[in-house]
């Protein structure tokens, strides 16, 4: 930091924190969860993880604490809306006309996504009902509005060897706010640790939310575990998770609830069915459909899916997806159907012509496309215009030709350039190699 006036802040903001979340830890209060204790046993080692954590705080509150009188709530709805790829403490206004304000206080830590992803249910409230804090969903019943989310510590997102003592460090750290703004439902409670509060409970010109110390909630956070094992552990949750979420589409899959009828195609969600709607695939088998084109003529037992052409089905029945369903009807006890003799036409690679008749091809400057858009955009190109014209005016664009590569010009230098280019020379040393 390179201001001084603006480290000299940031040190005594984080000495306070640091001072009035310890003195949160050492209140004797009923309930309080004993892994803190094990792990911040002293301040020092409380300022230690708050340093590897880069703990920061929001702007002014050094001020806040100091005053003789508590924040009103445009401190809270001043804080940093922050929060990517952050942990971090952070405060919810939520305001109705005519009724006094109300603070609650949170932290975010049980994810990779931090803060964004319990920020998620807060802007939408109705689908992710279930994960709001009881006080927030009565209060937003009760017509109160969230008009602000703010941050008033935050982090990064720490790897998984500092996984355990980051997250703690965030509890400790809210409960801190929590108690410090009294941002506790009731006004006249006490928790055991009302005297962390530093002003008097009436002064304050807004209500609270929280309903319970952090201290309380019960968690476990792997602290006997080393470096290495919560490495491990991480992988290991990581690669439960994604087989989990497979799981989940494949149900999604198999209920068929979005499902095109017309290409007997399961989507897992409304969006991936839209997209299938619009898709050019969706449309050449509508397009079939409406020719008269048989799909069950050519059908797989296996997938229960329809195709067009023989090879189609050839082709399906090589693919990974076919041979998964039928080494899973294999694990089932099943039996695959054999399939049908077939005369099946393969399609062959195609000749200059063929590529040329399909509109594929470039006679001019000699050079074949996979789709039609390259084409055309190779037609707006100023090399394909200026041998284009050359020809026109009777000029011979293919007088000089490389002997390894498909380049050809109307005049040497032009070769001369292209040999000097790393796709020919890429190109004779492959043909060297192919040679010795």
């Amino acid at each position: 930091m390179d201001d001084p006036t603006a480290a000299a802040t940031a040190s005594a903001t984080l000495a306070f924190v640091i001072s009035q979340t310890w003195k949160c830890l050492c209140e004797p209060a009923t309930g309080k969860n004993g892994i803190f204790k094990k792990v911040f046993f002293e301040e020092e080692i409380l300022t230690e993880v708050a340093t590897a954590a880069n703990l920061t705080f929001c702007p002014g509150l050094l001020d806040v604490v100091r005053s003789p009188t508590p924040p009103d709530i445009s401190f809270f709805k001043s804080t940093p809306s922050k929060h990517l790829g952050l942990w971090g403490v952070y405060c919810l206004v939520l305001e109705k006309p005519g009724r006094t304000p109300l603070v609650y206080i949170g932290e975010a830590s049980q994810s990779g996504d931090g803060i964004r992803n319990r920020w998620r249910a807060y802007d939408n409230p109705t689908t992710y009902r279930k994960l709001l804090h009881s006080k927030v969903k009565n209060a937003l019943d009760d017509g109160f509005k969230i008009v602000h989310k703010g941050v008033l510590s935050w982090c990064p997102i720490p790897g998984a060897k500092n996984l355990p003592r980051f997250r703690l460090l965030n509890y400790s750290v809210e409960a801190m706010f929590s108690f410090l703004f009294w941002a506790m439902f009731p006004k006249t409670g006490e928790y055991q640790i009302g005297s962390c509060c530093l002003w008097p409970r009436g002064s304050f010109t807004y209500g609270g939310l929280c309903s319970h110390s952090p201290l309380n909630d019960l968690m476990r956070a792997n602290i006997k575990l080393s470096a290495e094992e919560l490495e491990q552990l991480a992988s290991e949750n990581a690669e439960l998770q994604r087989l989990q979420a497979k799981a989940r589409q494949q149900a999604r899959y198999d209920s068929k609830k979005w499902y095109c009828p017309d290409c007997e195609q399961p989507c897992a969600t409304p969006a991936e069915l839209k997209n299938h709607n619009n898709s050019p695939k969706h449309k050449r088998r509508l397009e079939k459909i409406a020719a008269g084109v048989d799909f069950d003529e050519h059908r797989c037992p296996v997938c229960d899916k329809g195709f067009a052409a023989a090879y189609d089905l050839e082709t399906h029945e090589e693919s990974d997806k076919h041979k998964n369903e039928v080494a899973a009807l294999i694990a089932r006890g099943g039996t695959p159907p054999q399939s049908k003799p077939r005369d099946v036409k393969r399609r062959h690679r195609r000749t200059k012509a063929e590529i040329a008749a399909q509109k594929l091809y470039c006679p001019i400057c000699e050079l074949r496309f996979k789709k039609p858009s390259e084409v055309t955009r190779h037609n707006t190109s100023k090399r394909h215009k200026s041998r284009a014209a050359d020809v026109a005016a009777g000029i011979d664009v293919n007088k000089y030709r490389c002997p390894f590569c498909q380049f050809s010009a109307k005049d040497a230098r032009a070769v001369l350039d292209h040999e000097r280019t790393d796709a020919h020379k890429a190109n004779v040393a492959a043909q060297k190699k192919r040679g010795a």
